[in-house]
């Protein structure tokens, strides 16, 4: 383990004792939940950093093996490989060696996305037929399990007051039992700043008001909260955050449904807003042999 790696563990933990110290603070734009935040991504960021550094010394190590060694090429190949890894592309049938996997490439690619891309365009790649699926996939991020925790004490608020329900949900919000069902009901309404579940549960509401109070709570909190956590997060710099809206498709997803070229754009799209696209200066920094980073297009 590198310095820098334990240096990162003592701010982390330092960071997590002050923020644990002041009663676990939930507010955002509280500065020791986000100086927590940001102990956590500097940590995993040099985690990884730490991890594609020693990728590419053993790649390294592979290459000149190959060429010098090759008792240790085969052993370090072993060695990346184990028993029943996924990186096994070739076939040994009665002492023949069939390496015809590896020339196919099948399952490298989804249409024209690669598969080992670090964002989820093979997931937009997939759905990118529809503005709205693609919009679904991202709202998969909304609390969801709030939704339904509010629409189960809607159904009971609603219920006659005569009802085993009614009486038992009233009889659990005024114990304080840390078990009950109801107690949760109570934090989840202070976090969407809703109305104690006590208040809502003797005020008579339809079914529509309800369900519209509730999914505006709902999404009004994470809209912000996304909308202030956009700036920690490097891939989302060039991303308008006012354009950010749960339900709604993102401009930069918009695209003509009829016209697939415009469709197979928006994973491009995508990549180059986010920085994920792959230039030509990427490709010879990361590329053994002789590869120019020069533009193809400014040659």
């Amino acid at each position: 383990m590198s310095d820098e790696i334990l240096k990162a563990i003592r701010n982390k933990k330092s960071a997590f004792y002050y923020w644990k110290a002041k009663g676990r603070p939930t507010d955002c734009l509280d500065p020791f939940l986000l100086e927590n935040k940001i102990t956590t991504q500097e940590l995993r960021k040099i985690c990884r950093l730490e991890v594609a550094q020693k990728r590419i010394q053993e790649r390294n190590e592979i290459i000149e093996a190959r060429s010098s060694n090759k008792t240790l090429f085969y052993k370090l190949i072993n060695k990346q490989r184990g028993k029943l890894s996924r990186r096994i592309d070739e076939l040994n049938v009665d002492n023949l060696y069939l390496n015809f996997l590896c020339g196919l490439g099948l399952g490298g690619k989804i249409g024209n996305i690669n598969c080992c891309a670090p964002t989820c365009t093979d997931d937009v790649a997939l759905l990118a037929c529809n503005p709205l699926d693609i919009q679904t996939t991202v709202d998969i991020a909304v609390d969801f399990k709030a939704e339904i925790h509010l629409k189960i004490l809607g159904n009971i608020a609603r219920a006659n007051k005569n009802s085993s329900e009614w009486r038992l949900a009233e009889r659990q919000l005024q114990v304080k039992s840390l078990d009950s069902w109801f107690i949760d009901m109570k934090k989840i309404c202070i976090k969407y700043n809703l109305e104690n579940p006590l208040s809502l549960l003797y005020n008579e509401m339809s079914k529509g008001k309800w369900k519209k109070m509730t999914t505006t709570a709902v999404h009004k909190y994470w809209t912000t909260r996304i909308n202030e956590e956009i700036m920690y997060y490097s891939s989302l710099k060039y991303i308008s955050a006012s354009s950010f809206k749960v339900g709604k498709v993102h401009p930069l997803t918009l695209a003509n449904i009829a016209n697939q070229r415009d469709i197979n754009r928006i994973p491009i799209r995508i990549n180059i807003a986010t920085g994920t696209y792959i230039l030509q200066t990427n490709r010879a920094a990361y590329n053994q042999n002789n590869f120019d980073p020069t533009c193809k297009l400014c040659d």
